[in-house]
Protein backbone atom coordinates (compact mmCIF):
# COMPACT_ATOMS: atom_id res chain seq x y z
CA UNK A 1 0.00 0.00 0.00
CA UNK A 2 1.44 3.64 -0.92
CA UNK A 3 1.41 6.19 1.52
CA UNK A 4 -1.39 8.75 0.89
CA UNK A 5 -3.55 5.46 0.54
CA UNK A 6 -2.22 4.28 3.96
CA UNK A 7 -2.98 7.79 4.83
CA UNK A 8 -6.70 7.71 3.23
CA UNK A 9 -7.73 4.37 5.73
CA UNK A 10 -5.60 4.78 8.64
CA UNK A 11 -6.61 8.24 9.31
CA UNK A 12 -9.87 9.40 11.12
CA UNK A 13 -10.76 12.65 9.69
CA UNK A 14 -13.12 13.47 12.67
CA UNK A 15 -9.32 13.62 14.63
CA UNK A 16 -7.88 15.50 12.15
CA UNK A 17 -10.73 18.08 12.38
CA UNK A 18 -10.90 18.31 15.79
CA UNK A 19 -6.85 19.65 15.49
CA UNK A 20 -8.52 22.22 13.26
CA UNK A 21 -11.23 23.20 15.67
CA UNK A 22 -14.23 21.38 14.91
CA UNK A 23 -16.70 20.56 17.45
CA UNK A 24 -18.85 17.27 16.90
CA UNK A 25 -22.40 17.67 17.16
CA UNK A 26 -22.71 14.87 19.50
CA UNK A 27 -27.40 15.78 18.62
CA UNK A 28 -27.23 14.79 15.05
CA UNK A 29 -24.23 12.26 15.14
CA UNK A 30 -25.02 8.35 14.66
CA UNK A 31 -23.20 5.71 14.71
CA UNK A 32 -22.44 5.89 10.91
CA UNK A 33 -21.87 9.18 10.34
CA UNK A 34 -20.25 12.29 12.46
CA UNK A 35 -21.58 15.77 12.13
CA UNK A 36 -18.94 18.56 13.28
CA UNK A 37 -19.22 22.38 12.83
CA UNK A 38 -16.82 25.26 13.22
CA UNK A 39 -17.72 27.88 11.00
CA UNK A 40 -19.25 25.21 8.74
CA UNK A 41 -20.21 21.59 8.71
CA UNK A 42 -18.95 18.48 7.78
CA UNK A 43 -20.24 15.11 7.98
CA UNK A 44 -17.83 12.36 8.02
CA UNK A 45 -18.39 8.54 7.95
CA UNK A 46 -16.13 5.41 6.62
CA UNK A 47 -17.30 3.55 3.30
CA UNK A 48 -15.59 0.57 1.66
CA UNK A 49 -12.19 1.24 4.10
CA UNK A 50 -11.93 4.94 3.64
CA UNK A 51 -12.47 7.68 6.03
CA UNK A 52 -14.80 10.72 3.77
CA UNK A 53 -16.67 13.91 4.20
CA UNK A 54 -18.41 15.86 3.00
CA UNK A 55 -19.55 20.10 3.53
CA UNK A 56 -23.30 20.26 2.48
CA UNK A 57 -23.32 23.86 1.93
CA UNK A 58 -19.87 23.33 -0.47
CA UNK A 59 -20.41 21.10 -2.76
CA UNK A 60 -16.48 21.19 -3.95
CA UNK A 61 -15.68 20.42 -0.22
CA UNK A 62 -15.39 16.55 0.12
CA UNK A 63 -13.20 13.35 -0.31
CA UNK A 64 -10.67 11.80 1.99
CA UNK A 65 -8.83 13.13 4.56
CA UNK A 66 -6.22 14.66 2.08
CA UNK A 67 -8.85 16.64 0.27
CA UNK A 68 -9.78 17.88 4.10
CA UNK A 69 -6.35 19.24 4.40
CA UNK A 70 -5.80 20.49 0.34
CA UNK A 71 -9.35 22.44 1.44
CA UNK A 72 -8.22 24.31 4.55
CA UNK A 73 -4.10 25.43 4.13
CA UNK A 74 -1.94 26.30 1.20
CA UNK A 75 0.05 23.22 1.78
CA UNK A 76 1.39 21.11 -0.83
CA UNK A 77 0.82 17.66 -1.29
CA UNK A 78 4.27 17.00 0.03
CA UNK A 79 3.49 19.86 2.92
CA UNK A 80 0.18 17.86 3.49
CA UNK A 81 2.63 14.44 3.84
CA UNK A 82 4.77 15.51 6.41
CA UNK A 83 1.56 16.57 8.52
CA UNK A 84 -0.37 13.47 7.85
CA UNK A 85 3.10 11.17 8.92
CA UNK A 86 2.30 12.71 12.62
CA UNK A 87 -0.78 11.17 12.91
CA UNK A 88 -0.40 7.77 11.45
CA UNK A 89 2.26 7.57 15.08
CA UNK A 90 -0.92 8.05 17.42
CA UNK A 91 -3.74 5.24 17.55
CA UNK A 92 -7.28 5.95 15.71
CA UNK A 93 -10.42 4.64 16.02
CA UNK A 94 -11.20 1.55 13.49
CA UNK A 95 -15.22 2.18 14.19
CA UNK A 96 -16.05 5.94 13.96
CA UNK A 97 -17.59 6.76 17.76
CA UNK A 98 -19.24 9.79 18.96
CA UNK A 99 -17.14 12.36 21.28
CA UNK A 100 -19.29 14.06 23.38
CA UNK A 101 -18.83 17.73 23.85
CA UNK A 102 -19.32 20.33 25.83
CA UNK A 103 -21.75 23.84 26.35
CA UNK A 104 -21.11 27.00 27.87
CA UNK A 105 -22.53 25.37 31.45
CA UNK A 106 -19.75 22.33 30.91
CA UNK A 107 -17.37 25.15 32.49
CA UNK A 108 -18.23 24.96 35.80
CA UNK A 109 -17.73 21.25 35.62
CA UNK A 110 -14.53 21.11 34.46
CA UNK A 111 -13.53 23.93 37.28
CA UNK A 112 -14.48 21.27 39.70
CA UNK A 113 -12.66 18.64 37.98
CA UNK A 114 -9.34 20.97 37.89
CA UNK A 115 -9.78 21.91 41.51
CA UNK A 116 -10.08 18.17 42.40
CA UNK A 117 -6.81 17.09 40.12
CA UNK A 118 -5.01 19.96 41.78
CA UNK A 119 -5.71 18.43 45.50
CA UNK A 120 -4.53 15.14 44.35
CA UNK A 121 -1.29 16.67 42.90
CA UNK A 122 1.74 13.94 43.59
CA UNK A 123 5.39 15.15 43.62
CA UNK A 124 6.61 14.35 40.32
CA UNK A 125 10.07 13.60 41.72
CA UNK A 126 8.23 9.72 41.74
CA UNK A 127 9.29 9.69 38.34
CA UNK A 128 12.31 7.91 37.62
CA UNK A 129 13.34 10.15 34.85
CA UNK A 130 16.24 12.86 35.26
CA UNK A 131 14.28 14.76 32.26
CA UNK A 132 11.08 14.25 30.60
CA UNK A 133 11.07 14.51 26.45
CA UNK A 134 14.28 17.22 27.85
CA UNK A 135 12.08 18.62 29.97
CA UNK A 136 13.57 19.22 33.78
CA UNK A 137 11.02 17.97 37.20
CA UNK A 138 11.60 21.88 38.14
CA UNK A 139 10.20 23.26 35.08
CA UNK A 140 7.19 20.46 35.60
CA UNK A 141 6.93 21.12 39.14
CA UNK A 142 6.86 24.29 39.18
CA UNK A 143 4.33 25.21 36.52
CA UNK A 144 1.33 26.43 37.70
CA UNK A 145 -0.86 25.11 35.27
CA UNK A 146 0.48 21.39 35.60
CA UNK A 147 -0.45 18.85 38.17
CA UNK A 148 0.75 15.25 37.76
CA UNK A 149 -1.65 12.59 39.23
CA UNK A 150 -1.97 8.62 39.36
CA UNK A 151 1.16 8.43 36.74
CA UNK A 152 -0.35 10.95 34.01
CA UNK A 153 -0.17 14.82 33.38
CA UNK A 154 -3.06 17.23 33.24
CA UNK A 155 -3.47 20.72 31.77
CA UNK A 156 -6.13 22.80 32.22
CA UNK A 157 -7.90 24.42 28.87
CA UNK A 158 -9.05 27.82 29.18
CA UNK A 159 -11.88 29.26 27.71
CA UNK A 160 -12.96 32.95 27.89
CA UNK A 161 -14.94 31.91 31.16
CA UNK A 162 -12.71 29.49 32.78
CA UNK A 163 -11.65 26.12 32.59
CA UNK A 164 -13.40 24.71 29.58
CA UNK A 165 -11.53 21.36 29.09
CA UNK A 166 -8.67 19.31 30.51
CA UNK A 167 -5.62 17.96 27.93
CA UNK A 168 -4.11 14.84 29.57
CA UNK A 169 -0.77 12.71 28.81
CA UNK A 170 1.16 9.95 30.16
CA UNK A 171 3.95 10.45 32.48
CA UNK A 172 6.00 10.40 29.05
CA UNK A 173 4.24 13.17 27.81
CA UNK A 174 2.94 11.41 25.16
CA UNK A 175 -0.18 10.13 23.54
CA UNK A 176 -2.39 13.60 24.24
CA UNK A 177 -6.08 12.92 25.07
CA UNK A 178 -8.70 15.34 25.76
CA UNK A 179 -11.17 14.34 28.42
CA UNK A 180 -14.73 13.86 27.75
CA UNK A 181 -16.69 16.98 27.07
CA UNK A 182 -13.57 19.45 26.77
CA UNK A 183 -13.53 22.14 24.60
CA UNK A 184 -10.73 23.13 22.79
CA UNK A 185 -9.81 26.58 23.95
CA UNK A 186 -5.69 27.49 24.86
CA UNK A 187 -3.37 26.33 27.59
CA UNK A 188 -1.38 29.01 29.76
CA UNK A 189 1.01 28.35 31.89
CA UNK A 190 0.07 30.98 34.64
CA UNK A 191 -2.62 33.41 35.77
CA UNK A 192 -2.84 36.93 33.68
CA UNK A 193 -0.84 39.65 35.55
CA UNK A 194 0.12 43.25 34.73
CA UNK A 195 4.09 42.22 35.00
CA UNK A 196 4.03 40.22 32.07
CA UNK A 197 6.20 41.93 28.49
CA UNK A 198 6.47 38.69 26.87
CA UNK A 199 4.10 36.21 25.40
CA UNK A 200 5.52 32.72 23.56
CA UNK A 201 2.89 31.08 21.68
CA UNK A 202 3.03 27.14 20.71
CA UNK A 203 0.64 24.81 19.42
CA UNK A 204 1.29 22.36 22.24
CA UNK A 205 1.75 22.20 25.73
CA UNK A 206 4.89 19.71 25.68
CA UNK A 207 6.41 22.72 23.30
CA UNK A 208 5.61 25.31 25.84
CA UNK A 209 7.28 23.30 28.66
CA UNK A 210 10.26 22.89 26.36
CA UNK A 211 10.32 26.64 25.29
CA UNK A 212 10.45 27.53 29.39
CA UNK A 213 12.87 25.01 29.70
CA UNK A 214 15.09 26.61 26.75
CA UNK A 215 15.08 29.95 28.65
CA UNK A 216 15.65 28.39 32.40
CA UNK A 217 18.98 26.73 30.45
CA UNK A 218 20.50 30.44 29.18
CA UNK A 219 19.23 31.74 32.71
CA UNK A 220 16.30 33.78 31.15
CA UNK A 221 14.04 35.45 33.37
CA UNK A 222 10.43 33.97 32.83
CA UNK A 223 8.44 35.15 35.67
CA UNK A 224 7.58 38.32 33.37
CA UNK A 225 6.97 35.55 30.33
CA UNK A 226 3.31 33.82 29.54
CA UNK A 227 3.66 30.76 27.60
CA UNK A 228 0.53 29.80 25.33
CA UNK A 229 0.07 26.84 23.47
CA UNK A 230 -3.14 26.55 20.81
CA UNK A 231 -3.39 22.76 21.08
CA UNK A 232 -3.17 22.37 17.27
CA UNK A 233 -5.42 24.54 14.71
CA UNK A 234 -7.53 27.24 16.66
CA UNK A 235 -11.42 26.78 16.37
CA UNK A 236 -13.86 30.19 17.65
CA UNK A 237 -13.56 29.34 21.48
CA UNK A 238 -9.53 29.55 21.10
CA UNK A 239 -9.46 32.61 18.93
CA UNK A 240 -11.79 34.49 21.29
CA UNK A 241 -9.66 33.26 24.29
CA UNK A 242 -6.65 34.79 22.46
CA UNK A 243 -7.98 37.58 21.49
CA UNK A 244 -9.51 38.57 25.14
CA UNK A 245 -5.34 37.63 26.48
CA UNK A 246 -4.33 40.21 23.62
CA UNK A 247 -6.78 42.81 24.67
CA UNK A 248 -5.71 43.01 28.48
CA UNK A 249 -2.01 42.79 28.04
CA UNK A 250 -2.36 45.03 25.13
CA UNK A 251 -1.49 48.32 27.53
CA UNK A 252 1.83 47.12 28.21
CA UNK A 253 4.29 46.58 25.47
CA UNK A 254 4.36 43.03 24.83
CA UNK A 255 6.53 41.13 22.72
CA UNK A 256 4.71 38.24 20.86
CA UNK A 257 6.91 35.35 19.84
CA UNK A 258 5.38 32.62 17.72
CA UNK A 259 6.61 29.13 18.10
CA UNK A 260 4.10 26.87 15.86
CA UNK A 261 5.35 24.21 14.16
CA UNK A 262 8.04 24.31 11.77
CA UNK A 263 5.57 23.30 8.55
CA UNK A 264 2.89 24.69 6.61
CA UNK A 265 0.20 24.03 9.27
CA UNK A 266 2.69 25.97 11.83
CA UNK A 267 2.71 28.54 9.23
CA UNK A 268 -1.10 29.04 8.95
CA UNK A 269 -1.64 29.24 12.53
CA UNK A 270 1.16 31.81 13.09
CA UNK A 271 -0.72 33.63 10.41
CA UNK A 272 -4.31 33.68 12.21
CA UNK A 273 -2.08 34.52 15.59
CA UNK A 274 -0.76 37.54 14.17
CA UNK A 275 -4.14 38.60 12.61
CA UNK A 276 -5.56 38.38 15.76
CA UNK A 277 -2.88 40.41 17.82
CA UNK A 278 -3.25 43.13 15.18
CA UNK A 279 -6.65 43.61 15.91
CA UNK A 280 -5.76 44.61 19.29
CA UNK A 281 -2.60 47.04 17.89
CA UNK A 282 -0.16 44.37 19.28
CA UNK A 283 2.61 44.93 16.56
CA UNK A 284 5.82 43.41 18.33
CA UNK A 285 5.41 40.15 16.97
CA UNK A 286 8.55 37.30 15.53
CA UNK A 287 7.84 34.29 14.15
CA UNK A 288 10.36 31.76 15.83
CA UNK A 289 11.86 28.98 13.89
CA UNK A 290 13.95 26.37 15.20
CA UNK A 291 16.18 25.56 12.12
CA UNK A 292 15.46 22.41 10.46
CA UNK A 293 13.65 21.08 13.46
CA UNK A 294 9.93 20.08 13.90
CA UNK A 295 9.17 22.28 16.83
CA UNK A 296 10.92 23.72 20.22
CA UNK A 297 10.79 19.71 21.49
CA UNK A 298 13.03 18.68 18.82
CA UNK A 299 15.04 21.33 19.09
CA UNK A 300 15.66 20.63 22.88
CA UNK A 301 16.17 17.47 22.11
CA UNK A 302 18.33 17.23 19.34
CA UNK A 303 19.23 20.82 18.60
CA UNK A 304 21.66 22.18 21.25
Amino acid sequence: MNELELFKQSINIVLVAQDFGYIVDTKKTTKQTIILKQNDTIIVSKKNGYYIYFNPDDPQDKGTIIDFIQKRTNQNLGQIRKTLRQYLNNPTPTIIQPIQTSNANNNKDFDKIWNQLNNKHNNINILNNATIRGISKETLESTQNLVFVNNNFYFPIFSEIGVCGIYKTCNKLKEKRFLKGSQKGVWVDKKLNTNIDKIVITESPIDSLSAIELQKQKHRNINNTLHIATLGRMGNVAKETLLTIFNYLQQQKIELFIATDNDGAGDDIANEITELAKKVDLNNIKRVKFADFKDVNDYLLNGQ
